[in-house]
């Protein structure tokens, strides 16, 4: 299945520029599929997807030229990995961490603005979300978000910012 035949997507690559924001769970298989995907099913937090999970994910993102990211994205992804990566793949984990937030294009936006600018939604999101949506709503939609975050994606979508739902994605695929 090619990804313009997802129901959703054309849309989304229509409405987004070149930019893509992974969310915190996206980003963590990204990373761990990159050391071995095999892997991915085996980690506590990443254990519900697989190597084809990575595999989809993978074509997602090949077909952004920029991934955008946050501090308080990375800054989950660094903690997450840490706890779940252990030995030689912890140390693997930390290189390209690190690498990826290097050439990733960071978003700033501090925790004071967040809760200034939209309260309500951080008290039901929390910061690293409502972050998320006010930096997707600054760039005009330039930014595509992909996430497996529910609450998120309705969020997103309430707020008019092109979201992907890889749950949905893999559903579609898988049901194939």
């Amino acid at each position: 299945m090619q990804l313009k035949d997802i129901p959703g997507y054309n849309n989304f690559r229509k409405q987004t520029g070149n930019k893509i924001l992974l969310d915190t769970n996206i980003w963590l298989i990204f990373l761990i599929g990159l050391i071995n995907v095999d892997y991915i099913s085996h980690c506590n937090r990443t254990s519900s997807y697989d190597k084809k999970d990575w595999n989809i994910i993978i074509r997602i993102i090949d077909k952004f030229k920029e991934i955008v990211t946050t501090p308080n994205i990375q800054t989950e992804v660094n903690n997450l990995g840490r706890q779940t990566l252990y030995g030689s793949y912890k140390q693997k984990f930390i290189t390209l961490n690190k690498k990826f937030i290097l050439e990733s294009k960071e978003e700033v936006i501090s925790s004071k603005s967040v809760i200034d600018k939209k309260e309500e939604i951080f008290n039901r999101l929390g910061l690293t979300d409502t972050g998320i949506e006010i930096i997707s709503q600054n760039n005009n939609t330039e930014i595509g978000v992909l996430t497996d975050d529910m609450n998120l994606f309705n969020r997103l979508l309430e707020s008019n910012i092109p979201v992907l739902n890889y749950s949905h994605i893999a559903e579609i695929i898988y049901d194939l």
